[in-house]
């Protein structure tokens, strides 16, 4: 659990995505087989099913750090997270014991998930007492169903093939590549619309829709969830709160002005975008502060992709 815990707090604060390929394959070369697919599951989804309701895991995280479910709920909304203020107000209270991850990810959580009333407290707080500080955060996230890969599918194959030899690593520079995957592609995008998460993510914007220039008009062509730094994340988050020019019911169109860097491995038809276009496993690279949206991609950019 230790190595997956530290996997995923790297990928968080990792924009770059040949960086969180490098993380990857050195976490798919040291990992214990045995824990291998359970890493799988969690990186390539479905996502374990909510063992625990938000206001579950509050209450009896107040009840185990002796404190008042007020303060609970005030220093849920200065973090932002649930999962994460858990993790914060219970650090004292943490174990040493080192479980492994397909122990917690395919015996634990499905039992805490079946679990009901007293049997489902007492389960979640011996796993609070168990484990270390650094991995409370984790198993919050898991047992709250508020978990997220923070990288495509496609990314996960590679440095998975990597790792086994079967490709060089991201940082290699292979003298013969032959073609195992899509090849990478990168463009400059415009924010148009954000969505909240879902659960516990709720309370922060992290759904991305992104558009390209196209006869003068803004046309999206991707939407994702997540993939920034969650120091980024938050401050989007803010952003979109002041910029919100419209609203569709769980939607909110913003102001056209932040321009991110976007990773793709392909450009694929869409009947259901104006643009008739859409990336195929988009992820956000990096924010790019400093560029103006007017300067943008435009849709052009994508011309020729289609059929690679």
């Amino acid at each position: 659990m230790r190595r997956f815990a530290t996997l995923h707090r790297a990928l968080e604060e990792t924009p770059r995505a040949s960086d969180r390929e490098a993380l990857l394959v050195a976490y798919f070369r040291s990992v214990p087989a045995v824990d291998e697919p359970s890493a799988l599951r969690l990186l390539g989804g479905p996502r374990p099913r909510r063992a625990v309701k938000p206001e579950q895991l509050r209450a009896w995280a107040a009840e185990a750090a002796a404190l008042p479910p007020w303060l609970v709920e005030e220093s849920q909304r200065a973090v932002g997270d649930l999962a994460e203020t858990a993790a914060h107000l219970l650090e004292s209270a943490a174990g040493s014991h080192e479980w492994p991850l397909h122990h917690l990810v395919e015996e634990r959580l499905p039992r805490l998930a079946a679990a009901t009333g007293d049997e489902k407290r007492a389960l979640l707080m011996a796993a609070w007492r168990e484990l270390p500080a650094d991995q409370h955060r984790l198993w919050n996230r898991l047992v709250l169903a508020t978990f997220r890969p923070l990288v495509s599918a496609s990314e996960v194959e590679r440095a998975l093939a990597a790792a086994r030899g079967d490709l060089p690593s991201p940082r290699a520079a292979p003298t013969d590549p032959e073609p195992e995957s899509p090849p990478p592609h990168t463009v400059e995008a415009v924010l148009v619309y954000a969505q909240r998460g879902e659960g516990e993510a709720s309370t922060h914007y992290v759904d991305y829709t992104f558009a390209l220039w196209h006869e003068g008009e803004l046309v999206p062509v991707a939407k994702l969830s997540g993939g920034l730094p969650l120091a980024e994340i938050e401050e989007l988050d803010r952003w979109v709160r002041r910029n919100i020019l419209e609203r569709f019911g769980p939607v909110r169109r913003v102001r056209p002005e932040l321009v991110f860097e976007l990773g793709f491995d392909g450009v694929e038809a869409s009947g259901r975008r104006k643009a008739g276009l859409t990336l195929r496993a988009p992820r956000v690279l990096r924010w790019l502060r400093e560029r103006d949206a007017a300067h943008a991609a435009s849709l052009q950019t994508l011309r020729g992709l289609g059929d690679r």
